[in-house]
This record gives C-alpha cells, sequence and structure tokens, in this order.
C-alpha cells in the first residue's frame, strides 16, 4: 500500500554541520523525492536527529496511469539500486562532499533477515524470564 524509505548520510558528513545545512539536506533529499514519485503521493516526511541524522519518507506508489504498483515503480534489486545512484548523483550537485557506498548489487550483501536480527533480544527476555522464575523456586 506504500513505500517507506530511509534517506541519511555517514555520520562524518553531518559532523560540524549547523541545523540549517542538515535541514537542507533533508530539503533537497524530499524535492528530489517530489519529482521522482510525485509530491501528491508522499505523505509522511520525518527527520530524526538521532545519530546519524535520517529521514523517513513514505509515499504511495501510484503509476502514471493511476494504479497502485510498488513492483512497477521501484523494479527489481537492480532497479532499486538505479534509484539509489539517482538519489546519490543529485544529492551530490548540491553536497558535493558526499560519497555513495558500495552497492549491494557489487558487494553481493545482504539484508540480515528481521528474525535473526530480533533474535537476541527475544533471547535476553526468555533469559530474564527463566531467571525469575529460577529466583521463585529457590525462595
Amino acid at each position: 500500500m506504500f513505500v517507506d524509505m530511509l534517506i541519511t548520510a555517514g555520520p562524518d558528513f553531518f559532523t560540524g554541520r549547523s541545523k540549517k545545512e542538515g535541514h537542507a539536506y533533508f530539503t533537497e533529499a524530499v524535492a528530489f523525492m517530489e519529482k521522482k514519485v510525485g509530491r501528491e503521493n508522499i505523505f509522511s516526511a520525518v527527520v530524526h536527529m538521532d545519530e546519524p541524522p535520517h529521514l523517513y519518507l513514505c509515499f504511495i506508489p501510484i503509476t502514471e496511469d493511476g494504479r497502485l504498483s510498488a513492483k512497477e515503480i521501484l523494479g527489481n534489486r537492480a532497479q532499486l539500486s538505479k534509484w539509489r545512484d539517482e538519489v546519490h548523483a543529485h544529492m551530490k550537485k548540491a553536497f558535493p562532499v558526499l560519497k555513495r557506498g558500495e552497492s549491494a548489487l557489487v558487494t553481493k550483501r545482504r539484508h540480515i533477515p528481521t528474525w535473526l536480527f530480533k533474535q537476541p533480544v527475544d533471547l535476553t527476555r526468555r533469559q530474564r524470564a527463566l531467571k525469575r522464575r529460577l529466583a521463585k523456586l529457590v525462595d
């Protein structure tokens, strides 16, 4: 129903920059996305100023003929990588110090599956629950 994106830069980019400069960075990123997907399709753009600052942007993937199709708008992995290249090229014009990270198409990196990423938290929660139960048995 919608696409959410994370737009950021490395922590070094933001070091020593004023809030005004950070605001200009994210304003430029939103301007790019407005051209890419249509301003009317963006329904949320929120900046978080924790480390490093980042923008969460959400839009509805509406095709030119009015259909809802994330697949058609985003395409496959290769097309998504091209999107990232376009964002970087656009942002580099305004902020020449930006560097593009290596594409996952080149490095063959994979994201950590959500279940694996969350597993340590779940195991810690279970461990605490077991300790509470054992403490009750000992008392």
